[in-house]
């Protein structure tokens, strides 16, 4: 459900290009995360480092200030 709901959850303003780079990154995480918890294969250090990067990644996309887009 969640898969579906995030990129419906885009503030306005936001442009879905980047609502979807976003989510693309939380994806990455939610993987690790259910092949885990479903399929019992623990993420190794590379996949926690890579998932940490991804994180880093989507805040600073997301987060990075922007000029207001001239209307």
């Amino acid at each position: 459900m969640a898969y579906g709901l995030i990129p419906t959850l885009q503030p306005e303003g936001a442009t879905f290009s980047r609502v979807y780079a976003v989510y693309g990154g939380v994806f990455v995480i939610m993987s690790y995360g259910w092949g885990w918890l479903i399929d019992h294969d623990r993420p190794d250090v590379g996949d926690i480092v890579g998932s940490c990067l991804a994180l880093a990644g989507v805040s600073i996309c997301w987060f990075w200030p922007r000029k207001a887009a001239a209307s």
